[in-house]
């Protein structure tokens, strides 16, 4: 196979192996649509758009009782995408005011459990969503103001530098 092809060919096969998905749970009354993802101990950890805040919570046993939200003190607009590491680590990928798109991700050496934000700029106007290459890699996307998915990728599994946009 060409280099050419090979490179065309990757995001689709990668677009049909989708990482965290979207459902919707009950929370003080309201009805929220969240990020779900299972750990790597099969715990579900869930995120969400509560306030233009992004909010996070998990299963303190596997299928058993929840934390409460927690706020993780970040402003965002849409719905927030979750993606795990080969290595185990959560991601956390939002659209902030400026339409930039943010991540974060678990770091057990930080305090509460999560890095910084880290921004991979861009201008988009919906929800990322995340899914995964044949070798591991985690791709995110989300739409520009010009109707095309634009794309970020990382450059081996479960670690960066990210590379993108395309």
């Amino acid at each position: 196979m060409s280099k050419l092809l090979r490179r065309l060919a990757a995001p689709i096969i990668a677009l049909t192996m989708a990482a965290g998905a979207l459902t919707h749970v009950q929370a003080a009354g309201a009805a929220l649509v969240v990020a779900e993802i299972p750990n790597c101990d099969q715990r579900l950890e869930q995120f969400a758009n509560i306030n233009d805040t992004l909010y996070h919570r998990w299963q303190l046993t596997a299928g058993g009782s929840w934390s409460g939200w927690v706020s993780m003190n970040v402003w965002m607009l849409y719905y927030p995408a979750a993606a795990r590491n080969k290595d185990c680590r959560l991601e956390v990928y939002w659209i902030n005011p400026s339409h930039e798109m943010l991540h974060m991700w678990q770091d057990g050496a930080k305090s509460g459990g999560w890095s910084g934000t880290d921004n991979f700029g861009g201008i988009l106007t919906g929800s990322p969503r995340t899914g995964y290459f044949i070798d591991g890699r985690i791709w995110v996307g989300a739409y520009g103001p010009d109707g095309i998915e634009h794309f970020m990728r990382q450059t081996a599994p479960s670690q960066g530098p990210w590379i993108g946009w395309y």
